[in-house]
């Protein structure tokens, strides 16, 4: 049957080649273009254009493709009974899907063994044996592995889960097809099964979304992104029963269809943040839709939109999406700015061609003549090949898993940074006490082997932490701690102690504390650790809390508001002898470098800075702790507090008209800081603080929820930063705040936060509310951080050759981080002096 203008192929004969057995590439290019396109705006997704913020939606429209074609060739094959071959079926499928992707397996075992992180080895084993399973998503739901934080906590595994959810599909599809259509069921009840199913799985998004249900459940979760597929289904279905029009009055509508679709898509790609609540109340199933009507207008053949699609090197660039979606993102975690040298676009540039290079191989020597069976020993037996293979990536991904990063020669070879060793021996030589969890015990192990080899350090790692038994208070302390530690100090002296605690269990915190709720269990928690930190630092040693980062964002809601992490945050924000490593590098070096600006030193005799705010001030204030490394005559303190702000009343606003109090460790956090002055007394305390300052808010006798501008809402912030001011300057600090940088936030709506990433809202604070502040205390000084991050009012994330900003837009990032502080301490200095 022809194509175009001559007729319309059904969908049966265009989904042929989705097995190798027909020609819709060759016939209808058009839909190989869309593959091209949608593959396209996910490599700049993964790429960090902010450009593209919805491009992870790419992988939306391959579902319904998927969906479409599958379904046309399932309704080709089965046989009058409604019977469908299912060995058949499935055989081709692991024909055409398996060699690639084990293949790619393979590459990511050998990543994981040459440059892979600690934090990305952590869950590799586990996320290989479920990508061989075809449940990577679940996996990454159970694991924690969020898409929201893909460029912060990267897995090499990661985009595995979407190849589950249409491996998933490819399973249990053609089962359900072949029960609907038993018995020669007309094909509008199963048109209709269909429909019923994808409106199901969107109220299901839905329901889970408005009942609080992680963004990681319902991106990852086969159920929820089945509608995805569905409706690709449901059009093969539709155009099975009444195929495309080769003439009349209907045909003409399809270009037009196809014309607003691509609007619809593109706007999607561009426009929609991952954390948008559109997309969890019907927005999947909108950008489906929108699939649906492309790959009709494609279909038919006319119009702008098929034209596009359908030239030569884009459909032949669409053919190869399969391997380049399978490497892509390995690939582009290898090659890093970091490793490369270089900017963003020329880095993504040499990203896409080594991908496309590595896919289009793959096709022409590996897919493709497995999938044609002309390798003739390996594609008739390939089941019996199959299980050895998987065996194999199964032992090595454990073999792998089990690697120390801490101990990589690249890591053990960095030499410390020039920064002079002043310890508290008069030797030179720099003592380490480590007290670290058994998750970490690797690094103590680590800092022991490199204390063999180098004259300027000694390390001693006490006993795992743990805690058994609380002695009688107060201050109530672990009877443990109370017997080693000071032994352990008195013999040692340590200029730092390393205390490498990720976790302490809430389960173990509630049954010593004998504490119902976290309140309670976190006030416990922050005595008993107090007391024990009393003792760590008796001679005069700074204590250094290395903290990793939870690696989805429901990971972190859990982490931000359990009793350790939370105590911990109240005492590095209090205490200047317990420091918190604002960034965690992963290798050897850096970690000795950070350890050493924490040496002792007389702080009476230096300059002492103190900054404070949210987690923007706290990525600021690393750079300046490290630039104070070089100066002694400098000591900074960060004691800045993540997700907080200075303004902590009321009830804040959240994204579909949700609303919550503001979480309780963020209530009293500049009494906290004020406690933090009154001991460490600083000379100058910066400011930075406007992501949660700025949220729509209600407070009690509020006529609703207010926001910048409104009069009482203005007026009770402003009363707040004149509050803070007092607090800050009590012992006669100079106080420098500093004014918000707008923002470019790649992922939307952060945690549906209402206000937190509005450059409206932050100018208005800039020029306004600190204005007022100004006037109410003349003594204040102003830094303009907005013009510098922000010249000409408008976002620059590279400047002088450094990325200053993370990719979601917000953060310093470590390079940006120092380059400031680098480049404006100097400056904040003279301010605070002056």
């Amino acid at each position: 049957m022809g194509i175009g203008r001559t007729a319309s192929p059904s969908p049966a004969d265009a989904a042929k080649d989705a097995d190798g057995a027909g020609a819709i590439g060759h016939q209808v290019r058009g839909l190989d273009g869309l593959r091209a396109a949608s593959m396209a705006v996910v490599l700049l997704y993964h790429g960090e254009i902010p450009s593209f913020a919805g491009g992870f939606l790419g992988i939306s429209t391959f579902f319904t493709l998927s969906g479409f074609l599958i379904t046309s060739m399932l309704l080709r094959d089965h046989d009058a009974s409604g019977r469908i071959d299912l060995r058949s079926f499935w055989a081709r499928r692991f024909r055409r899907l398996l060699p690639a992707a084990y293949l790619t397996l393979a590459g990511i075992l050998v990543f994981g063994a040459t440059v892979a992180t600690q934090q990305q080895l952590q869950n590799l084993p586990g996320a290989v044996v479920a990508s061989v399973a075809e449940v990577a998503n679940w996996f990454f739901i159970r694991a924690g592995q969020s898409y929201v934080a893909l460029f912060s906590a990267p897995s090499p595994v990661q985009h595995f889960w979407s190849l589950a959810i249409e491996e998933q599909f490819y399973l249990l599809m053609p089962i359900g097809l072949m029960i609907l259509l038993r018995r020669r069921r007309p094909l509008w009840i199963v048109g209709a099964a269909l429909a019923a199913a994808a409106l199901a799985s969107t109220a299901l998004m839905r329901v889970l979304f408005d009942h609080g249900a992680s963004l990681d459940r319902l991106y990852y979760g086969t159920d929820t992104r089945a509608a995805e597929l569905l409706v690709g289904a449901l059009l093969a279905v539709v155009l099975h029963a009444r195929p495309l029009p080769r003439s009349g009055n209907l045909r003409r509508v399809f270009p037009a269809l196809g014309a607003i679709c691509a609007v619809v898509v593109v706007w999607s790609w561009t426009h929609v943040g991952i954390n948008d609540v559109f997309l969890y109340r019907g927005g999947f199933l909108l950008v489906a839709l929108a699939s649906a009507g492309l790959i009709v207008s494609v279909l038919d053949g006319r119009g702008p939109v098929a034209a596009v699609l359908s030239i030569g090197p884009v459909a032949a660039f669409g053919r190869i999406t399969y391997g380049v979606y399978l490497f892509h993102w390995p690939l582009f975690l290898w090659l890093t700015a970091d490793r490369t040298g270089l900017g963003r676009w020329p880095l993504l540039g040499v990203r896409v061609a080594v991908t496309v290079a590595a896919a289009t191989a793959s096709y022409h020597w590996l897919e493709m003549p497995i999938r044609r069976r002309s390798w003739p020993r390996v594609a008739p037996n390939l089941r019996w090949v199959i299980p050895p293979v998987a065996a194999c990536l199964l032992l090595g991904a454990f073999a792998i898993g089990q690697r120390n990063v801490h101990t990589d020669l690249a890591g053990l070879g960095v030499a410390p940074g020039a920064i002079p060793t002043v310890a508290a021996h008069g030797d030179g030589v720099l003592h380490v006490l480590v007290i670290a969890d058994r998750s970490a015990a690797s690094l103590g192990t680590a800092l022991l082997r490199l204390d063999q080899s180098r004259n300027d350090l000694r390390v001693t790692v006490a006993a795992p932490f743990s805690c058994d038994g609380v002695e009688s208070g107060p201050p109530t302390i672990c009877k443990n701690w109370a017997r080693e530690w000071p032994s352990l100090v008195q013999k040692v002296d340590p200029d730092v102690v390393l205390f490498q605690v990720t976790d302490w269990a809430t389960s173990d915190i509630s049954r010593l504390s004998g504490a119902a709720n976290v309140a309670a269990q976190t006030t416990w928690a922050t005595a008993t650790l107090n007391a024990g930190f009393d003792l760590l630092t008796k001679e005069g040693a700074t204590i250094v809390w290395g903290e990793d980062p939870p690696a989805s964002f429901a990971a972190a809601q859990r982490h931000n508001n359990a009793p350790y992490y939370l105590a911990m945050q109240r005492i590095t924000s209090e205490r200047s002898d317990v420091r918190r490593r604002a960034v965690l590098g992963r290798a050897i070096g850096p970690l000795l470098d950070d350890l050493r600006l924490y040496r002792r030193r007389d702080a009476n005799a230096a300059t002492r800075i103190m900054v404070v705010g949210d987690s923007v001030a706290q990525t600021m204030g690393y750079g300046l702790q490290q630039w104070s490394g070089t100066h002694p005559n400098v000591v900074v303190w960060s004691a800045a507090t993540e997700g907080c702000g200075i303004a902590d009343a009321g009830t804040v606003l959240k994204a579909g008209g949700r609303h919550e109090p503001v979480p309780a460790n963020c209530r009293g956090v500049v009494e906290r800081w004020a406690q933090g002055v009154k001991k460490f007394r600083p000379d100058i305390v910066i400011v930075l603080s406007a992501i949660f300052d700025l949220q729509s808010r209600h407070i009690d006798g509020w006529s609703g929820f207010l926001g910048p501008a409104d009069t009482q809402f203005d007026d009770y912030l402003v009363n707040a930063y004149a509050d803070a001011y007092d607090a800050l300057s009590s012992t006669g600090a100079q106080v420098i705040w500093v004014k918000n940088p707008c923002v470019h936030y790649l992922f939307g709506n952060a945690g549906g936060i209402v206000g937190s990433f509005d450059n409206t809202r932050i100018r208005y604070a800039n020029d306004i509310i600190l204005g007022r502040l100004a006037k109410v205390r003349p003594k204040i000084r102003f830094f303009d951080l907005y013009h510098v991050l922000c010249p000409n009012g408008q976002f620059v994330n590279n400047i002088g050759g450094v990325n200053v900003i993370r990719t979601d837009g917000v953060h310093f990032s470590p390079a940006g981080s120092r380059w400031f502080a680098n480049t404006y301490a100097q400056q904040l200095l003279d301010l605070g002096r002056h």
